[in-house]
């Protein structure tokens, strides 16, 4: 295979472009959404559509892209010509130029895709190529009954991220370079909701948060669904405010679909995403305790949504493996420990999860062995490596940065004994609620013990809210405390991700674990392999600095994105 740069960044911006435009165009055409809606929900959307067409090309059997063409153009004509009959009503003009900086963060995380030429460290391993052989089954290459490691099939996770992928794959080239390209588009869209939430004067200091967080960066890079879950779990979590804090008599309403359709759209991305669609109705059941009846109205028609959205999928499994083998399948894949067991083992990833039991013991055994001689010395260094990684991306404090953290512990205390005015971003009930479901549910389901911590597989949500509030607490700050904040932050993320990213570039492969071995195995043609060059980090670090640049002009100069962007 021979694709250059040029063409592999051409497949990136086409598929960028593709898919937001869809999203917007339709969105439009069938809402009532605000523009600013439609373009915050617009890759959203767009990768919901995208994933329904593989979806009915997986179920007709058609090959080639032709289908994938001719669908897609149908989607257009249709929303254009919707468009043509409607009668627009006037709105006030708001500033969109976070949309640039939407792009800016592509950059970034696409010159790191053409930078790496493994997927390791922090002991990840496996996913980024299960999930793009699966793929491979939606288009038809690959035998429906496919076994993984032992224990996957294709119905153990929910297929969205699979369907999005094989879309661009039949559409573009069917090369995992190309996989990689437009598996950091859910990651991308979920930077565009950041409005939905936050005023126009933070949304500049949040894009910067979320370039420079070690986690996001890694977690968007690895080619997995979490992400994709935690951009409709949003979507969700937006629509849901909107319902809870205006009740209607009617039992539909536009945020009633669009809460129902994240949900469902979530689950279809990530099983754990239901601990998310618990945490609403917890929340809601707790603000309505006096007004059953309310309850009912505002989350009936959204829950019948979500069925009926993962309905397809699966009757699809059980026509194909029955009832009982599709429950068997997920169940297996969370462990058949005892309820004693389970409850154990929930508790003790809790605890690895709020402390780095891992990099603690890594350290000591440096401390204790010294620096070791030959296979104990790479053990050693492998093990201290990989737990400081594991800080930044499995446990709760190093996920947000152990800077902003401070920052958050620091401002909520103060908020707590009212010293700090005003309304929270998020009402207090529903956060407490997202909070306790995700992260407890998230310990509970997760099997066995992980002295690492497991923030990345199930609490990415939590980490995104708890860097739209902290964004909120840093704006508080003094200009010069924040300028410092700032730096900090960019030393963590080089400490961390930057380093991790060195490892993952480097030309002789620093080999952690058996990744380097399914590349092998294989035949997987990374983008960095096809390029030849490092030029992916060249990318990167340029947008980076760019980002910098932005951020310290916001945090010194108030935040307006206007002069932050010009």
């Amino acid at each position: 295979m021979n694709i250059s740069f040029l063409q592999l960044f051409f497949f990136g911006a086409i598929s960028l472009t593709l898919t937001f435009t869809l999203g917007y165009v339709s969105l439009r055409a069938i809402s009532r959404f605000t523009v600013k809606e439609c373009m915050a929900l617009a890759g959203a959307w767009g990768m919901a559509l995208q994933s329904a067409i593989a979806f009915v090309n997986f179920l007709c059997g058609f090959s080639g892209r032709t289908f994938f063409l001719l669908a897609t153009a149908g989607l257009f004509i249709i929303s254009l010509w919707l468009l043509t009959r409607q009668l627009w009503q006037a709105e006030e003009r708001e500033n969109y130029r976070w949309l640039y900086l939407a792009i800016l963060f592509w950059l970034v995380l696409l010159g790191m895709q053409f930078f790496v030429v493994l997927y390791s460290g922090g002991f990840y391993y496996g996913d980024w190529w299960m999930h793009f052989d699966i793929a491979q089954i939606f288009l038809g290459l690959q035998k429906t009954d496919t076994v993984y490691f032992g224990t996957y099939n294709v119905t153990s996770r929910t297929p969205l991220f699979n369907l999005f992928s094989s879309y661009y794959l039949a559409l573009l080239e069917n090369s995992f370079a190309v996989y990689q390209i437009t598996a950091i588009l859910p990651g991308v869209f979920l930077t565009l909701l950041i409005p939905l939430f936050l005023r126009p004067s933070l949304i500049p200091l949040a894009f910067f948060l979320v370039a420079f967080s070690p986690y996001l960066s890694n977690i968007i890079t690895y080619p997995w669904p979490k992400v994709l879950a935690t951009v409709y779990i949003l979507t969700g979590i937006y629509f849901y405010l909107d319902l809870r804090n205006n009740p209607r008599t009617r039992v539909y309403s536009l945020s009633g679909i669009g809460c129902g359709v994240s949900w469902g759209l979530a689950f279809l991305s990530h099983p754990s995403a239901i601990l998310y669609v618990i945490a609403p109705i917890i929340d809601n059941l707790w603000v309505n305790r006096k007004n059953l009846a309310l309850v009912v109205r505002q989350l009936f028609f959204p829950l019948i949504l979500m069925i009926a959205v993962c309905l397809p999928w699966y009757l699809w499994g059980i026509s194909h493996f029955g009832l009982a083998s599709i429950f068997q399948t997920a169940m297996g894949t969370t462990g058949g420990a005892t309820a004693s067991v389970r409850i154990s083992d929930a508790f003790n990833n809790a605890w690895s999860t709020v402390y780095p039991l891992e990099l603690s013991d890594a350290v000591q055994d440096r401390i204790q062995k010294g620096p070791g001689e030959g296979g104990e010395f790479y053990i050693l260094r492998y093990r201290l490596w990989n737990s400081w990684f594991r800080l930044y991306f499995s446990v709760l404090a190093g996920s947000i940065t152990i800077t902003l953290s401070a920052v958050l512990l620091t401002v909520f205390g103060k908020r707590v004994f009212g010293k700090v005015k005003g309304k929270p971003l998020f009402p207090r009930s529903f956060l407490v609620s997202v909070l306790a479901s995700g992260f407890l549910g998230g310990c509970f389901l997760q099997p066995g013990f992980h002295r690492g911590g497991i923030i990345g597989e199930s609490m990415t949500p939590i980490v995104v809210l708890l860097l739209l509030i902290v964004t909120e607490y840093l704006a508080m700050l003094p200009v010069r405390l924040k300028q410092l904040i700032l730096f900090t932050i960019v030393g963590e993320f080089v400490l961390s991700r930057g380093i991790h990213l060195l490892f993952l570039g480097a030309e002789k492969t620093v080999v952690w674990d058996g990744n380097a071995d399914l590349k092998t195995n294989y035949s997987l043609q990374f983008a960095r392999d096809l390029i030849g060059t490092p030029i992916g980090l060249f990318m990167a670090i340029v947008a980076l600095i760019i980002f910098l640049v932005i951020g310290w002009k916001t945090v010194s100069g108030g935040g307006d994105l206007r002069e932050s962007l010009e």
